[in-house]
């Protein structure tokens, strides 16, 4: 069993205001929503393709999880 992310979720949050370069939430958050969108197309554009494309991180995960 994985231990819960909640608090180091929780620690990041209080800690990013202490960090000068990632003290603005909104600029992280602005920027993993832009990583999220690219990553989008880039998996919509593997898919158009008939490529399949696993995510390094949670590739397998989703790979066990279709496959039941």
């Amino acid at each position: 069993m994985k231990p819960d992310p909640t608090p180091w979720v929780a620690l990041i949050y209080i800690l990013m205001p202490a960090v000068p370069i990632i003290g603005d939430v909104g600029a992280v958050v602005g920027l993993c929503t832009m990583v999220g969108l690219c990553l989008w197309g880039l998996l919509i554009v593997k898919a158009v393709s008939g490529e399949a494309y696993r995510l390094p991180c949670v590739g397998d995960l989703a790979h066990t999880m279709s496959s039941r």
